[in-house]
């Protein structure tokens, strides 16, 4: 869009922030820092969710190591240290197991109710990682749908500015005319520029999250039910199905 408004048709951009009125410059900074915004916050998103998955997929290959060599010790001790932030996953299987756990104390040996009460526990925590890899998502909703009316409120106020500058000075050439309007139309691109990215932006990283919790959701629900029900062999406490 920049190379396009600096290149064609005799349009510069530079030109038209210089010598635009102050209304229309704070319109064309606003959509500009909507622009940067707006990028910073699409790497910022990529990066954390591209380590959420890279953390859960190492934490799971781990755990299954561990499981194979029988390594429960260590397996306990890393979800038990592990934090939402920095392993999700091992935040979600603490949860589960710690859930699982309580259930025994309190005497309850239903297998279907302690399922169903896990699965619930670990819903919940996977509400909070949701929430933590959908932080700064709101920002890049706000601009999809501010940025197209703030460009829309520029182009108005150039166009009136146009017109009132013919009425002013009297017949003008249609050259000139078609400058102050092209000038105006501007604001309205650069609200598309900036909300358009947005927009796709924000309709991807949540599809992306949405699978993210699916696939934790998945994941941790076999690998709890299969360390939990371990330790009640181990310990020889049965369960009862109904």
């Amino acid at each position: 869009m920049w190379l396009v408004l600096a290149s064609g048709g005799g349009l510069d951009l530079w030109t038209i922030l210089l010598n635009s009125h102050p209304i229309s410059k704070l319109v064309f900074i606003m959509l500009i820092g909507c622009s940067v915004l707006s990028i910073a916050v699409i790497i910022e998103r990529w990066i954390v969710l591209r380590r959420a998955e890279k953390s859960t997929d190492d934490a799971l290959q781990l755990l299954d190591t561990w499981t194979m060599t029988h390594q429960w010790g260590v397996a306990r001790d890393e979800i038990s240290r592990a934090t939402r932030e920095s392993t999700p996953m091992f935040s979600v299987l603490r949860t589960g197991v710690s859930y699982w756990q309580e259930l025994v104390t309190v005497g309850e040996n239903r297998l279907e109710v302690m399922e169903t009460m896990v699965t619930e526990a670990v819903r919940r925590e996977l509400k909070l990682v949701r929430s933590m890899l959908k932080a700064n998502l709101p920002v890049l909703a706000n601009i999809a749908s501010v940025a197209p009316f703030i460009g829309l409120f520029g182009t108005v106020v150039g166009i009136i500015l146009t017109f009132d500058t013919i009425a002013s000075k009297g017949n003008m050439g249609q050259d000139l005319v078609a400058s102050g309007i092209a000038d105006a139309l501007v604001a309205t691109a650069m609200g598309l520029f900036a909300a358009i990215p947005a927009l796709l932006a924000y309709n991807y990283f949540t599809e992306r999250i949405t699978n993210i919790i699916l696939a934790m959701e998945e994941s941790a629900l076999e690998r709890i039910y299969f360390l939990v029900q371990r330790e009640q062999v181990m310990e020889c406490r049965p369960l009862v199905r109904q």
